[in-house]
């Protein structure tokens, strides 16, 4: 090896060493990796003897096998090394020198920053994990939970009155509070169970595989162990906690909030019962003189007094059995079997209407969930007669003293005749609606009538994203606002699901569409949604009585086509019926009989063109992406986008989905076999996955056509990935596991899908065409290309770029660094028989053209070059003679710089100054050329600093990014010259890494401002090393902010202080520091301010902005404490804001205090 080479790998801070290939022997190890494994001289001896403990072998995590098996470039990985017992994220690859094939690896020491990264996951008070790293690890049990098979038991416990323990005994002692709480619950887990802080006074514990009953025993046991604590150190407040529990089993859809709010609301059923028993324990009107009695009375009696003394029917339940009872006159009315019954829901699925079964089911499992404590549904049920009659049920879940479900107990009340109003909007129903057309019709003094159905555009990601409960809100709040500003003339009706529809009598288009514009206006101005930051449109479809329609079926029936067709064209908008619609329907109804003849006729008129797929580096074919063709009877092509949908609809999709993928696989057998690596992309319907057999036709189709699994990449679009990521998640692994890869389709137009990137089982992500067309002009579509591509490559998820056309494009993205473009610079596409002639002329220009190097890495391999594999993620480098100032060599992004003609050589300053230096951003230019420039090499070099770095931002691909520049003076031995090896090397993501840990380790993890040991860093630094210096604390805090968590959740409660942190920042200087203490406990030290008037106005300044906080109406109570160099206490002045902050709320709340010394 280079003398040179070796001078300048002994001089860098990170382990190398390079072995022979094909033997492991060692030939060099540079001196920070002999220093740091202890070893004097490895060279000539096998890699495993030296590094490794106890192995005498190869390793079985050697990495050359797969470097030289699957031709990578370079492998990432991590190991824990068996000698030193440290961790290293290693680098390794391969290059020849001499056609020796050899193998080298960097390794750089991560072992503090993961000690760093888990103290960072760690809540520093209690020293359990934190609410991030407890929430992650708990969305990593339930993404596994079907392959595992384990059941979780999540328990939120919160510990009573912890802010009464602040303000009356100090924090110390609410810390000493939380602190044995975590502790007692800590020492009874075992190994596979774990427990975070969720925030103040609240945890989450995760038990794997126990019951509610053995979990409960252990809660209790907690509960005892910490009140008998409270008792041995006589503490002179109450030590104890409330909890809820939530069983979690594989059959679960919910998300991690989802099931922390289940939690919640059982622990806040607990903290109620608690109240009430402690306030008549308390109560002083309670009388003492008589013993208190219970009245006791024959509960058969009482059954019967019940029964008898109504005319509706009176149900039971015993929740532990499952055991309903039904008084006689209700089992003789529905032909129930007996008055005591089991397996209800069975017997009622027989005479509850079909229509109305699914709302029943709904309803009835909520309490059987345990979900729901309140049931309240009006349904059809068919009596013994044949008749349906219209019930109204109502009921009530009792629970225990542990809140567990022991008892279940309603009315169910019989509505005579069918119902005419909707319950949930109070709205006229459906059948009303077609009455009401009806009389019209028949009226003769309705000459005219509108008939519209209106819909709420996109309405299922709203019960979706957020829950039934606000899109029943959102249904609610919206009929109410519509009715209000109706005309005399229009009626409104509830139709279904989130369709309603309005009736103009003597109404004529003109009017219509008017009283849509008002309602779209309306909607828009709606405080609610702006609160609740919803986006909420509906479309519309109108017919109009007579012209289109003479009877009410067809104006309804109409006036829905019309509906589809608006949302069909973009929604948010009105449609009035015509012929054309009509037409589109009729054709609709044409296809979708066209369509089943021919699937029914051996997919007749079906056909597969294949649009090839370019490696972006070399732009040769690497694969396909096959896609489905259909001509009709007449030979007319229709296209994809319309008759696929029609498919979906129809439940055609599935069968001709498979039919596709084995035409596909069928088809592209040859081109493997002339490309050993070509893929096939195949476009895979939800529809098709969601079917419990998808995973065992596919696999049968596959092994049909004995199809390599390595070689079949399924996509499917963003937007029904990101939706049903938690359905699909199985299986994706399942089939990751086979070697099929996983491709999302359209990315970018569908859901914000940035965070499902992060662990979702994908290999592929295909950027939708729509980025690409204006791509030389829109600095838009250039970074959030840019931006997707460097966050897939750091989750090792290649990006193919769809609708790639022209020659600029290409160029503009080979830059960006994209793996593969596909559009109609390469091809549009195309038949089989094509594809193969486009591969057959390529693989002869290839074999012409390429060597035999007859070496083991294969013959196609070229030999790479030693200064790309030496320097892992090599952005450029360069070789300058110091003497001369000339620059001997350059590559990477310097390569433009470098030309050899003869003995001309290019003067390094003037590259510098021409190009090299634009690299950098302009505030760190000046210091960059300082490295760069040739005089300073010649000083680094008599002063014996042989190696210099300097880190610097730089812009790449419109992305800003950290680089690292290193420069390295040296003295060849052969001919005395100095010499200078300068390369760049991208640091991007350790950069970020870096600052990130810094960051957190600084910051509280929901506001992003200091938390309680940095701030209090902070605030020393600077009361201690500034001159003279004075300011003032002061101490915030929200006042009832427990009820806000108690009454709306935890979500509502982050919202609340994150809010609180912004009014902070915008009340106070950029220089002044704030922190959150904990809970909803806030700090603020003003800089070198301490008179009044001034403070005065800041205070006044931040309750201004608290009181315009409307859609989130928050007091908050402030102690004030100033504080002066000479007599400056951390500990003391925040003692003395919170004796400032007591008496402010002992004074009413929502105001502040100063701090008063005692006279």
């Amino acid at each position: 090896m280079q003398d040179k080479m070796k001078k300048i790998l002994d001089e860098l801070e990170t382990n190398i060493y390079m072995t022979d290939a094909r033997t492991h022997k060692i030939l060099f190890m540079n001196k920070r990796m002999k220093a740091d494994y202890n070893i004097q001289s490895p060279e000539g001896k096998c890699c495993w003897e030296v590094l490794q403990q106890g192995q005498d072998g190869p390793c079985e995590f050697c990495k050359i096998k797969e470097l030289i098996e699957e031709k990578k470039e370079r492998i990432r990985w991590e190991e824990k090394n068996s000698k030193v017992g440290r961790v290293f994220d290693n680098y390794d690859s391969l290059f020849e020198i001499n056609n020796q094939l050899i193998h080298m690896q960097q390794s750089f020491d991560i072992t503090e920053y993961l000690e760093l990264s888990r103290q960072k996951e760690k809540d520093e008070l209690c020293n359990v994990w934190n609410r991030t790293k407890g929430k992650g690890m708990l969305e990593e049990r339930l993404k596994h939970m079907a392959d595992s098979g384990h059941s979780y038991l999540l328990v939120l416990l919160d510990t009573d009155n912890i802010k009464g323990v602040n303000e009356n005994y100090g924090y110390g002692e609410g810390d000493f509070f939380l602190q044995r709480t975590a502790q007692i619950v800590k020492e009874s887990l075992r190994a596979e169970d774990f427990i975070f802080r969720l925030s103040g006074d609240e945890f989450i514990i995760v038990m794997q595989d126990l019951k509610e009953a053995e979990g409960t025993k252990r809660i209790l046991k907690w509960r005892k162990l910490l009140e008998e604590e409270e008792k041995k150190l006589k503490k002179p407040y109450r030590m104890s906690f409330c909890y809820g529990t939530t069983y979690i089993t594989a059959s679960n859809t919910l998300q991690v909030n989802d099931l922390i709010a289940q939690a919640d609301e059982k622990m806040y059923g607990e903290k109620l019962r608690k109240r009430k028993n402690y306030a008549v324990k308390m109560n002083p009107f309670r009388s003492n003189s008589h013993e208190v009695r219970e009245m006791e009375y024959p509960s058969k009696f009482l059954y019967e007094a019940l029964v008898n003394s109504t005319d509706d029917f009176i149900y039971f339940c015993d929740m532990k059995t499952g055991l309903f009872r039904y008084p006689p006159a209700q089992v003789e009315m529905f032909d129930l079997p007996g008055e005591i019954v089991g397996d209800a829901l069975s017997h009622w699925k027989k005479i509850v209407h079909p229509e109305d079964w699914e709302r029943f089911y709904k309803s009835n499992m909520e309490i059987g969930e345990d979900k729901a404590d309140y049931h309240s549904i009006e349904f059809r049920a068919r009596k013994r007669s044949g008749e349906y009659a219209w019930i109204r049920c109502k009921g009530q879940l009792i629970r225990d003293e542990y809140g567990k479900p022991v008892f279940f107990a309603g009315i169910m009340k019989l509505l005579g005749q069918q119902n005419k109003v909707d319950p949930l909007t109070q709205l006229l129903n459906h059948a009303e609606f077609m009455k009401a057309m009806e009389r019209n019709i028949r009226d003769e003094m309705v000459e005219q009538m509108a008939v519209m159905l209106l819909d709420i555009d996109d309405f299922h990601q709203i019960n979706e994203l957020y829950n039934r409960s606000l899109g029943d809100e959102v249904l609610k709040i919206l009929s109410q606002a519509i009715q209000a500003i109706l005309p005399d003339n229009a009626t409104l009706y509830r139709m279904e699901k989130d369709c309603m529809g309005i009736i103009l009598e003597n109404g004529d288009t003109l009017q219509a569409e008017y009283l849509y514009r008002v309602i779209q206006k309306h909607i828009m101005r709606m405080r609610e949604w702006q609160q609740k930051k919803l986006s909420i449109e509906v479309s519309a479809g109108c017919s109009m009585y007579p012209k289109d329609g003479k009877t009410a079926e067809e104006l309804y029936r109409y006036a829905a086509f019309t509906l589809q067709e608006a949302k069909k064209q973009g929604k948010n908008q009105l449609l009035f019926f015509s012929d054309e619609i009509l037409e589109n329907k009729s054709r609709f109804i044409r296809l979708v009989r066209q369509l089943r003849e021919d699937v029914s006729r051996n997919y007749r008129g079906f056909y597969v063109d294949y649009q090839p797929q370019a490696d972006t580096k070399t732009k040769e074919i690497v694969g396909v992406e096959a896609l489905m063709r259909w001509r009709d009877i007449q030979g007319r092509l229709i296209s994809p986008g319309e008759f696929i949908p029609i498919m979906e609809e129809n439940t055609m999709i599935y069968n001709a989905g498979l039919w596709m993928i084995q035409k596909a696989l069928k088809d592209s057998k040859e081109w493997i076999e002339l490309r050993p690596n070509f893929t096939v992309s195949v476009n895979i319907s939800a529809l098709q996955l969601l079917e419990d057999s998808f995973l065992e036709d596919l696999y049968r189709v596959i092994e049909e056509e004995k199809f390599p699994f390595e070689n079949l990449i399924l996509e499917l679009t963003e937007s029904y990935t990101v939706k049903n990521m938690n359905t699909f998640w199985k299986k994706f692994s399942q089939l990751r596991e086979k070697g099929i890869r996983i491709a999302i389709d359209d990315f970018g137009t569908g859901y914000s899908s940035l965070g499902v990137l992060k662990n979702a089982p994908i290999d592929i992500v295909k950027i939708d065409k729509t980025f690409v067309k204006d791509i030389l002009k829109s600095h838009f579509d250039a970074t959030f290309i840019s931006f997707v591509v460097t966050i897939c490559h750091e989750a090792d998820i290649a990006v193919y770029q769809e609708g790639v056309e022209m020659e600029e494009e290409y160029h503009f993205l080979y830059d960006m660094k994209v793996d593969c473009i596909q559009g109609y610079y390469f091809g549009k596409p195309m038949s089989k028989q094509k594809i193969t002639e486009k591969l057959q002329k390529h693989q002869e220009r290839y074999s012409r053209t390429d060597t035999n190097h007859g070496c083991i890495v294969g013959t196609a391999k070229k030999e790479k070059n030693f200064y790309q594999a030496m320097l892992s993620e090599t952005a450029a480098y360069a070789e300058v003679d110091v003497e001369s100032g000339c620059l001997m060599k350059a590559g990477g992004f310097w390569e433009e710089y470098f030309s050899d003609k003869g003995c001309q050589r290019e003067s390094f300053s003037k590259i510098v100054e021409c190009g090299i230096l634009q690299n950098a951003i302009p505030e760190n230019r000046e210091e960059y050329r300082s490295y760069l420039d040739i005089e300073n090499m010649k000083k680094q070099y008599r002063e014996g600093n042989y190696t210099r770095k300097y880190c610097f931002q730089s812009m790449e691909n419109y992305t800003l990014c950290w680089m690292e520049l290193t420069v390295h003076v040296f003295q060849e031995g052969d001919t005395g010259k100095i010499y200078a090896l300068l390369y760049l090397k991208n640091i991007d993501s350790a950069k970020k890494r870096e600052l990130e840990q810094e960051m957190a380790a600084m910051r509280d993890p929901l506001t992003n401002v200091f938390n309680r040991r940095s701030f209090e860093q902070e605030v020393n630094s600077f009361m201690l090393g500034e001159k003279d210096a004075f300011g003032t604390m002061l101490l915030v805090d929200m006042d009832d902010f427990k009820k806000i968590n108690d009454t709306y959740g935890h979500l509502k409660g982050d919202e609340v202080l994150r809010k609180l942190t912004d009014v902070l920042m915008s009340s106070f200087r950029r220089k002044d520091v704030i922190g959150r203490l904990g809970g909803d406990e806030f700090v603020v030290f003003m800089k070198a301010v301490k008179k009044r008037e001034v403070l005065d106005r800041r205070m006044e300044q931040f309750y201004e902005t608290l009181q315009m906080m409307e859609d989130c109406p928050i007091t908050c109570s402030a102690g004030i404490a100033i504080a002066e160099q000479e007599t400056f206490s951390y500990q003391e002045t925040l003692r003395q804001a919170d004796e400032a902050l007591y008496h402010s709320k002992q004074k009413g709340k929502n105001r502040y205090c100063y701090y008063e010394k005692e006279k």
